[in-house]
């Protein structure tokens, strides 16, 4: 793919053409080599950032419940184990 570094107000601004068009790029690093925090932080902007924490909150949301629904069903076998007259209705017992 291709890069180009463009000049605007002063600033570098840092474009790159993907299969969808050209796009800005955030280096995490500044010209003198510095680390720029705000881009290896947020990804150059809060958008990325709000993006990122979706994703993120949807995958822990997913863990959450699945870990619930196993305690679940642990503890309904582990009932059924302990009683099974009781777990079933008492028509099989």
């Amino acid at each position: 793919m291709e890069n180009k570094k463009i000049e605007v107000d002063g600033d570098e601004v840092y474009l790159k053409k993907d299969r969808f068009g050209w796009r800005v790029v955030h280096p995490v690093k500044n010209i003198d080599g510095s680390l720029n925090m705000k881009n290896f932080l947020i990804g150059g902007s809060y958008w990325n950032l709000l993006k990122v924490g979706i994703f993120v909150g949807i995958i822990l949301f997913i863990i959450f419940a699945y870990l619930h629904d196993v305690s679940s069903c642990r503890e309904l076998l582990e009932c059924g184990a302990r009683c099974p007259s009781n777990f079933l209705g008492g028509e099989f017992g």
